[in-house]
């Protein structure tokens, strides 16, 4: 793995808190000298801050300010403000970003912390989104994003990690033409995919992946549970909530450091 050219992608990266991992973990300072990393944030305050808190990384990071779907367009973000004091001395002004990306917020708007997600143009902003500020963005897709590249240099996306508040399988969906690039895939899954984002269940997540030639895992500590046919249940569907799902494909040496419960 380390003597060939490496691709991590992260989409929703948010403020870059993760960075430091992946690039300790997979990067330089893990012995992979020949990585490259994308990180994909709509959000614009949050993006801001992402390019400030990355300016200066070594690792040759590639940072994209857009969404990340099923199609290429643009959408309406919702964003939805918290009290974060120890944010608000790190991020940009409200008045800074509302003129660079003209942001329409309300005026009880607290730009202290973002949390943000696409909104359904079929369902509109709900009022459990709380929106306090809508930005219209551009949306990418991983197939016409990577398909150049990956067909040009002989590379492999070992990691995929994708956190976009109920959009992860619109994000598989729209990868579907560089899976066979990729190794082992970190999604969220949970109740919002059907309330709030694309409509998509977890049994027809669990079911593509398995044609892509991935086998998906519920991600439990210290054991996980196998989604993937034969062993579906309808429980996954049912009860699932906030939680994290694991897809590695079925050929990679990673399934022998996976716990499985049963």
């Amino acid at each position: 793995i380390r003597d060939r050219y490496q691709r991590r992608v992260h989409g929703g990266a948010n403020t870059g808190q993760e960075a430091s991992y992946y690039f300790t973990t997979f990067g330089q300072a893990g012995g992979c000298k020949r990585t490259a990393f994308y990180f994909f944030e709509a959000n614009p305050y949050v993006y801001a801050l992402l390019e400030k808190n990355l300016r200066n990384n070594t690792e040759g990071a590639t940072l994209v300010n857009q969404a990340v779907g099923s199609r290429v367009g643009t959408m309406q973000l919702a964003m939805r403000s918290t009290s974060n004091p120890g944010a608000a001395r790190r991020r940009p002004s409200a008045r800074d970003v509302e003129k660079k990306y003209g942001v329409k917020l309300r005026p009880d708007h607290n730009p202290h912390n973002e949390i943000s997600a696409l909104v359904n143009p079929r369902v509109g902003v709900t009022p459990s989104q709380r929106a306090t500020g809508l930005v219209k963005v551009k949306v990418t897709n991983l197939t016409t994003h990577f398909t150049p590249l990956l067909q040009a240099k002989d590379v492999r996306i070992p990691l995929l990690k994708i956190d976009v508040e109920g959009w992860d399988a619109a994000v598989l969906a729209g990868a579907e033409g560089i899976l066979r690039w990729v190794d082992v895939i970190i999604f969220e899954c949970h109740r919002k995919w059907t309330i709030l984002g694309s409509g998509h269940t977890l049994k027809w997540a669990v079911r593509f992946l398995h044609d892509q030639g991935f086998l998906t895992f519920f991600v439990g500590h210290p054991y996980s549970m196998r989604m993937h046919p034969p062993f579906w249940h309808q429980m996954f569907d049912a009860a699932r909530a906030h939680t994290n799902c694991l897809a590695v494909r079925s050929t990679s040496r990673v399934l022998e450091n996976v716990n499985v419960l049963c």
